[in-house]
């Protein structure tokens, strides 16, 4: 009897720890300030044949640009995009003179991250912002997958320049 009296006791206390460990684990990942970084030589998370890597990872806002040839990115591409079973909108890697879909959007690169709390300049041009934090690929493949809540992601490779993109976001 003791010993089931302690159990009744102790799972629900367990159970409700654990709960608040993941939610604080959460919490924190949610509040993390972003990770930034420019021209890094490798990382764990690409190709081991990706270099002149630069990135922005947050919770809210994840992208990266590499230079990887063409086989490197169509071999990366096949783990990296998917269709979610919560998508609505799907483009496979294609290229991007025969899309099935919708026009592609530029893909956000990098340097468009701007920390919420910051107030824009007086004289801020939005048009060349927007160029400079966007690309849009000519020559090269593309694809999307977008969730309803407007999450999902962009992946596309630029012939040109030999240049993988890639942004995600939740929602």
């Amino acid at each position: 009897m003791k010993l089931l009296r302690f159990l009744a006791f102790a799972i629900p206390i367990l159970f409700l720890g654990s709960c608040a460990v993941m939610i604080a684990q959460w919490v924190q990942s949610v509040n993390r300030p972003p990770e930034i970084a420019e021209g890094v030589k490798s990382v764990d998370w690409l190709p081991a044949e990706a270099t002149d890597i630069n990135f922005c990872r947050s919770y809210g806002f994840t992208a990266f640009e590499f230079k990887i040839s063409e086989a490197g990115f169509l071999e990366w591409a096949a783990t990296a995009a998917h269709r979610d079973r919560d998508s609505i909108e799907y483009q496979p890697v294609t290229d991007v003179s025969e899309p099935t879909g919708k026009r592609f959007f530029p893909i956000e690169r990098y340097n468009s991250y701007r920390a919420g709390d910051q107030d824009l300049p007086e004289d801020f041009d939005y048009d060349k912002h927007r160029r400079a934090t966007t690309i849009e690929i000519t020559n090269g493949l593309r694809g999307e997958m977008r969730r309803g809540s407007a999450g999902g992601y962009s992946i596309g490779y630029d012939r040109d320049t030999g240049t993988a993109y890639y942004q995600t976001n939740p929602r």
